[in-house]
């Protein structure tokens, strides 16, 4: 699960890594428009892709107040956080500034020069930016509904920006593994190294 306004291409490439390692991999596509809560809408397009037994729910940054969600209706869940935090309040966060794009507004850092530290490829830099979809402002104002995350989730810190969230699951006494060099988009930068990491701690 790719953050709702991260970019669906955020984790393309460790997934044709793990489909070649002969791994089922499924990355959901979140809806523009909303009949209702956004939240919910994101919720049931990972449901419908969570098929097979004791899956392995793994979520990047602004995803990860959805996993709770949708543990809560998948048996024999496991989640894996990648830099990901556990609740989302109402209210844009001051430190998410947004800009327009096409028919709604996209994150302030969805540009080329914002990424180039994160993300060293040019091409990947462009496929990700071109992933990221404009989306009404109401839907970053949305607050989600909290619930804890579940037990036997691992963490996988990928910056500093979220070492209290990780300090917070080790005191739940989840396995967390630090990726030391990374970044928040290490999974672009690095996809064959995250790919190795995320099946090391869903083992």
């Amino acid at each position: 699960m790719h953050s709702p306004h991260g970019g669906s291409y955020t984790w393309e490439p460790v997934g044709d890594m793990l489909r070649s390692r002969g791994h089922h991999v499924a990355i959901p596509t979140f809806p523009t428009t909303a009949t209702g809560a956004y939240w919910e809408r994101n919720v049931n397009a990972i449901l419908r892709m969570v098929q097979r037994p004791s899956p392995v729910i793994v979520g990047h940054s602004g995803a990860g107040p959805l996993l709770a969600l949708v543990a809560r209706w998948s048996e024999s869940v496991r989640c894996v956080y990648v830099d990901a935090g556990f609740r989302k309040d109402a209210g844009v966060h001051p430190k998410l500034p947004l800009v327009e794009r096409g028919t709604g507004v996209v994150p302030a850092w969805a540009n080329d020069a914002d990424l180039a530290g994160l993300i060293p490829d040019a091409a990947t830099r462009q496929r990700l930016i071109q992933s990221i979809a404009p989306f009404p402002r109401e839907y970053f104002a949305e607050g989600i509904p909290y619930r804890d995350p579940p037990d036997r989730s691992v963490y996988l810190l990928l910056s500093r920006s979220y070492a209290d969230v990780a300090a917070t699951a080790r005191a739940r006494g989840w396995t967390v593994r630090e990726v030391s060099t990374a970044n928040h988009y290490a999974m672009l930068a690095e996809p064959e190294r995250l790919a190795d990491e995320l099946l090391e701690v869903r083992a």
